[in-house]
């Protein structure tokens, strides 16, 4: 998700003349949320048919459709969001009884994807981690004591 985003926002950049970094003062806009989730009724305008729509989405969106950076860039998250439900529905059992939902990484320091997560999981508690990088962290934390009780190291 982080290398759409990325290439995304430098094309946004571009097309709405603002530095590249602009995305991180956009505001959580539920008005505008809202009226793009109704206006596009489940639909991605960045991913029309998923996430291997990414290439030629690049060069065939018409980014004349969004009034503002703001309104594009919210869209983006929506559709972004949207892609990360959805995986997250693909490995969720279907009696599912977990309470909270754990989010770590860049995305978590992303206030519209946050938000929007704790609008899919409304039924979970969302807790964000404040490390940016925590993923990698945890993840050889992990290795470290698997190789530490199985004496490989």
């Amino acid at each position: 998700m982080g290398h759409f985003h990325d290439v995304w926002i430098e094309k946004l950049a571009r097309y709405f003349h603002v530095p590249v970094d602009y995305y991180r003062s956009v505001k959580t806009d539920r008005s505008m949320i809202n009226n793009l989730i109704r206006e596009y009724d489940g639909i991605s305008e960045y991913f029309k048919n998923g996430k291997n729509s990414f290439e030629n989405r690049l060069d065939n969106i018409e980014l004349n459709i969004f009034v503002s950076y703001e309104e594009a860039y919210t869209k983006l998250m929506i559709d972004l969001t949207w892609l990360c439900v959805q995986s997250i529905q693909l490995v969720i059992p279907k009696n599912d009884d977990t309470k909270v939902l754990f989010v770590s990484g860049g995305f978590s320091q992303n206030e519209i994807f946050v938000y929007l997560l704790k609008q899919a999981f409304s039924n979970k508690k969302v807790i964000v981690s404040d490390i940016q990088y925590d993923s990698a962290l945890g993840a050889a934390y992990i290795l470290s004591n698997a190789f530490i009780e199985t004496g490989d190291i």
